[in-house]
């Protein structure tokens, strides 16, 4: 008797915990819901802050493919321990974005918008970035748009470390993991980076070509991205020097002074736009 009851509630067990790592898989579980082509990963700027204009939009309709932005205002690509989030502000990084991808599992960044102020929900539009992640299907894109370096500027995260090259906490090194972790996962798709475009901050510290905030001047970051889309064979858009913007003539481009206008968003949505239809015609 006693031996049949063991075996009875052994198998309630079971099914309990069966149950129970059912429940979990639910809750995780998000149904994918739309397919893209392109994602872009980034910051503010490809958030489109201060326009209505998308860069991802402008994308999709030069390119016919289908574009899910992706990018977090404020977001840097190196793995800074304190942002614009607080603690919090680590998972919006590209390169922890980039780990995001392996698992498909985006739910912990909403614990970011929980802590994060009215101010910063409402003003970088990132309070619907993690839902659309969470129902994208991302199995079969073609092309991962990394555009970073502003924030790691402002920042002043470390140009690179020149005794690890994949330190996450370095530009260079985000920069190498997040490639590397989107061709691991992706091996389908193409990485494409942007580099990040002039800025001057009106009021504060100018000119970025003059003010370092601590890890190095706007171009170095810029540099750095081209030597590595060099190293890993990947196509670049320099935006640094291709978009033209300097001291002269930013008011032209820049809402603020750092984020782009309808005309800074147009030109480099071309841009990058040219690049994907170029391998469109000769994959």
């Amino acid at each position: 008797m006693k031996r049949k009851t063991k075996e009875i509630l052994t198998v309630l067990f079971a099914l309990l915990a069966t149950i129970l790592v059912l429940l979990c898989f639910r809750l995780n579980y998000t149904k994918k819901t739309a397919k893209y082509d392109i994602l872009f990963l980034g910051d503010s700027r490809i958030v489109g802050a201060f326009s209505e204009q998308k860069i991802p939009a402008l994308v999709e309709k030069e390119t016919g493919l289908r574009a899910l932005n992706g990018a977090f205002g404020g977001s840097s690509l190196s793995a800074l321990e304190r942002g614009c989030y607080g603690e919090n502000s680590t998972v919006i990084t590209g390169v922890y974005l980039s780990k995001l991808l392996k698992t498909g599992n985006f739910s912990v960044l909403s614990r970011v918008f929980e802590s994060a102020s009215d101010y910063q929900r409402l003003s970088n539009r990132n309070s619907d970035v993690a839902d659309r992640l969470s129902k994208a299907d991302i199995s079969d894109l073609k092309y991962v748009v990394l555009a970073y370096g502003v924030n790691d500027c402002l920042a002043g995260a470390p140009v690179e470390d020149p005794k690890d090259p994949y330190n996450e906490a370095c530009f260079g090194g985000a920069l190498r993991t997040a490639i590397r972790n989107i061709e691991t996962v992706l091996p389908g798709a193409k990485v494409i980076i942007v580099t990040p475009a002039y800025f001057y901050l009106e009021g504060a510290a100018g000119d970025c070509n003059e003010i370092s905030y601590g890890g190095g001047f706007l171009k170095e970051y810029s540099d750095c991205a081209l030597r590595i889309a060099d190293e890993f064979k990947v196509p670049v858009l320099d935006g640094f020097e291709d978009l033209g913007i300097d001291a002269g003539n930013y008011r032209e481009y820049l809402a603020d002074g750092l984020h782009f206008n309808d005309a800074g968003i147009e030109a480099e949505a071309s841009k990058i736009a040219k690049i994907i239809n170029e391998f469109e015609e000769n994959p």
